[in-house]
């Protein structure tokens, strides 16, 4: 099967590394060729040249409803006879109404909101939708009730996880405590993701502040960059680990393009966001082994089930009694880790994912 991916997002996050990093690769190795559409000059761009994927560039950028860029997807189109064209933000849905002839799929990354969006402008841009895909129930349900599509084309489609990539070498996971001087048997927590006030890494910080207030011994990581849009959220989150004068208890660290080995090395992983759709991390933390805290809020409660610990959003107390009862309980901390893990495999293994993504075209 041929299938184009279409995404002129200058950002990135887990809508643009999912498709890019886990998705493309997992369908090439099942024997179908996969092209890119993204703006030029994106993070997108990068990732597909350092992985060679095939990738063409929108004429318009990132201007929305551009004659131009439906032309494009025309000519691609036409030249390629793709079976799929995805794309992978609503504002994008327009360009789907240049694609003759295959699936045209809109798989939602994000939450749809409570928004009414039946008006006749949106009911003549969702004809060209054939399958909108939602990562969680919960998304599917908002989505058919806010949203011109009918609930037979909404399908659930959640991310997926390679559980053999997260089988990491305990020499790995010494070389990474290590690096963060982490004494054996000294608990560590973090929260991995791209500096964002959204994604709580302020909220982070003040719960461990806390924490160490009880259990000193205790260290804490923040791994991740600030990304286009984002600017100036790390230097605030600096300056408060630094007016604490905590500088030697939480540490920063940039992004890395492997999480495995660090998702292994934590004993607490915790995703702090305000609100969140899915959390691909939350799947990659529990196939790494690792106990999670979670905000009760959007895909988490099912993404989690009862494996992981749920804490109401930018509530400090509630994650730092949460995160001081697992760092200091290694037995308890081993159990919720292992229900993740089985989790993890169970629902989100990645070959799972991958055919149902493959389903709604009927090839599988």
């Amino acid at each position: 099967m041929k299938i184009l991916q279409v995404c002129p997002s200058p950002a990135w996050g887990g809508l643009e590394h999912y498709p890019m990093r886990v998705l493309t690769p997992a369908l090439k190795g099942r024997g179908h060729e996969v092209h890119w559409l993204v703006r030029p000059g994106t993070p997108l761009e990068g990732a597909a040249s350092d992985q060679g994927e095939t990738t063409f560039l929108l004429p318009s950028g990132y201007a929305n409803y551009s004659p131009a860029n439906i032309k494009m997807v025309r000519r691609l189109c036409r030249e390629h006879r793709y079976d799929m064209v995805v794309v992978h933000r609503p504002k994008d849905v327009y360009l789907l109404s240049a694609v003759e002839g295959g699936q045209r799929v809109l798989f939602r990354h994000m939450n749809p909101g409570t928004k009414d969006r039946r008006t006749l402008f949106h009911r003549w841009v969702y004809r060209f939708v054939d399958r909108m895909l939602c990562t969680t129930q919960l998304m599917k349900t908002m989505t058919v009730a806010t949203y011109p599509i009918a609930a037979e084309r909404v399908e659930v489609v959640p991310y997926g996880v390679d559980p053999l990539r997260f089988q990491v070498d305990p020499q790995a996971i010494a070389r990474v405590r290590n690096d963060w001087g982490v004494d054996e048997g000294q608990p560590v927590a973090g929260i991995i993701g791209r500096l964002d006030p959204q994604k709580g890494q302020d909220v982070f910080v003040a719960a461990a502040a806390q924490v160490l207030q009880q259990l000193p011994e205790a260290r804490f990581v923040i791994v991740g960059e600030e990304t286009k849009g984002e600017e100036g959220f790390g230097a605030q989150v600096h300056r408060q680990v630094a007016s604490l004068g905590l500088q030697d208890r939480i540490l920063f660290r940039p992004f890395a393009r492997d999480v495995a080995p660090l998702m292994a090395a934590l004993d607490v992983f915790v995703l702090a966001t305000h609100c969140e759709t899915f959390g691909i991390v939350l799947i990659e933390a529990m196939a790494a082994g690792t106990a999670v805290v979670a905000t009760d809020c959007g895909g988490p409660p099912e993404v989690l089930g009862d494996a992981g610990v749920l804490v109401p959003p930018q509530d400090v107390r509630a994650l730092a009694d949460a995160l001081m009862n697992l760092l200091a309980d290694p037995v308890g901390r081993q159990n919720l880790a292992l229900r993740g893990r089985g989790r993890a495999h169970e629902r989100f293994a990645l070959e799972r994912t991958v055919d149902l993504f493959l389903s709604t075209s009927g090839d599988c």
